[in-house]
């Protein structure tokens, strides 16, 4: 086996990058992450850039650089770019690559004032460590990796957020000002004022150029042993698009270790199917905020018929099931809490138990933990049609 990495030193986990700002939840972001020992025999070619991978070849800048029977892809995921008028002043951080990430976090505690605009979830996680700091800050969420969450869960967070001092909204600024640096920027027709602001991109996949069918998003598409359309190749990570997926055609950013282990045991001669549904989770504000499938609105842009059941079952607690209104089949799952709270949340392996019926009665069969994903489910069972 060889491995072949285009950095000298492994970058820290994506997940972590936000810790490099400072965060009162603890764990740090190690500068160099420690590797699992190997049990396989295992060369690594550091430093060397993969150009494109053709039938048994992986090609480098100067030629062929490893021959192999199966090869599997996990180049990652890279960023959208940012597009603000005045993003070049002085006093704009457009967070990009992991050095920004830590030179956010030496700038915190000098700035009294920040707007932060981008994606959503990683956008609520940096605005958490920045009000730790001390600065005022305001949250301007863009858009959404994959979709926006349900009115109930959104409620949660951005109330979790106002208790930590920082307003959050939808939408986008028009441009940053200010007589050299950025003083201020303007969202519709008003001013705030700040000495920062902070684009947080969407992230895409970085795909490596090989003679397979590519996903909308430009990653490599691959099916449910991730497999992609060229021979003996596989995918994992950021760069892959899972074409029976739900929602279709995301990424694998969020289960980078699974996914490589599936691709990597696939590679050599076994077929395990990764779990259709796609999951994501964001802590920020001291809520968890986990999701698996889609939300309503992009089931509906699908062409499924869904309905929802919906409910806040505390101050700091919700949970949202999106099913189809004729088989009771559930397509998305969505919960929030507090972080350390024991209830039971998303079931691992959704699919196994997508009906409201076994969310409702038998996923907790044994546990004596309350559970509101199966409260929400016999709500939805009350409501559901065809029961």
């Amino acid at each position: 086996m060889t491995v072949i990495e285009m950095t000298e030193t492994p970058e820290p986990s994506w997940k972590c990058w936000p810790d490099l700002i400072g965060s009162p939840m603890g764990a740090g972001c190690a500068a160099t992450p420690q590797r699992p020992p190997c049990e396989c025999s295992a060369s690594t070619l550091r430093g060397t850039e993969v150009k494109a991978v053709g039938p048994g070849v992986a090609y480098g800048v100067r030629g062929p650089v490893a021959r192999f029977d199966f090869a599997v892809v996990a180049t990652g995921s890279g960023f959208e770019p940012a597009r603000v008028p005045g993003q070049s002043k002085p006093g704009v951080m457009i967070l990009d690559r992991v050095g920004r990430y830590a030179e956010l976090g030496r700038m915190r505690d000098l700035i009294s004032g920040v707007v932060v605009q981008g994606e959503g979830g990683r956008a609520l996680q940096v605005s958490d460590r920045l009000c730790h700091g001390g600065a005022k800050v305001h949250l301007l969420i863009s858009c959404w990796q994959h979709d926006a969450p349900s009115p109930e869960v959104y409620a949660v967070m951005k109330e979790a957020a106002l208790q930590n001092g920082v307003s959050m909204l939808q939408g986008n600024l028009s441009r940053a000002v200010g007589s050299g640096v950025v003083e201020a920027v303007v969202v519709g027709g008003e001013v705030i004022s700040c000495d920062c602001l902070v684009l947080v991109p969407r992230r895409v996949p970085r795909a490596v150029p090989l003679r397979a069918k590519s996903g909308p998003r430009g990653g490599i598409l691959v099916d449910g042993t991730l497999r992609a359309s060229s021979p003996s190749t596989y995918a994992a990570g950021g760069c892959a698009e899972l074409g029976t997926g739900l929602p279709p055609f995301s990424t694998l950013e969020a289960e980078t270790v699974m996914s490589g282990r599936i691709a990597g045991a696939n590679a050599t001669g076994q077929h395990i199917a990764i779990d259709p549904f796609r999951y994501a989770e964001v802590v920020a504000f001291g809520q968890r905020w986990s999701r698996s499938g889609a939300g309503a609105s992009l089931a509906r842009t699908l062409g499924l018929v869904v309905d929802v059941v919906s409910r806040r079952w505390g101050p700091k607690s919700a949970c949202t099931i999106v099913f189809e209104t004729t088989s009771g089949r559930v397509v998305g799952l969505e919960t929030v809490e507090e972080v350390g709270t024991s209830s039971f949340g998303i079931p691992s392996g959704l699919s196994r138990v997508a009906n409201l019926r076994k969310l409702a009665y038998e996923c907790l069969a044994g546990s004596s933990d309350i559970s509101m994903v199966a409260d929400t489910a016999r709500l939805g069972l009350s409501q559901w049609s065809g029961y």
